[in-house]
């Protein structure tokens, strides 16, 4: 089954959320303490929007990699190992946004 791009957006914004909420951090806080604007981690949390700077940021700052987020977002859309490189593909569909911090 291939990877279905937007659901992996979305899952990824799902799984920063899920790390966020598990560290106990308010939006506000990992932006205070990531450089990342509050608006910007709403945004990827909601909509998967972002790019892939505000990604590695946010899940820096949150113990995990792009790497492993992507990992698990790839196992919530029930896409198989293999398919696609997840890494790549998170960054072809966050790039768009300008400015990550």
């Amino acid at each position: 089954m291939p990877i279905h791009l937007d659901d992996i957006r979305w899952h990824v914004g799902h799984v920063l959320r899920r790390l966020r909420q598990a560290h106990q951090l308010s939006q506000s806080a990992l932006a205070e303490a990531s450089g990342v604007a509050q608006s910007k981690i709403q945004r990827l949390e909601d909509r998967g929007v972002g790019t892939l700077d505000t990604v590695t940021a946010l899940a820096e700052v949150l113990g995990t990699t792009v790497g492993e987020a992507t990992s698990y977002a790839e196992r919530l859309n029930g896409a198989t190992a293999g398919d696609q490189n997840a890494v790549d593909a998170l960054a072809a569909l966050i790039r768009k946004e300008s400015g990550s911090r």
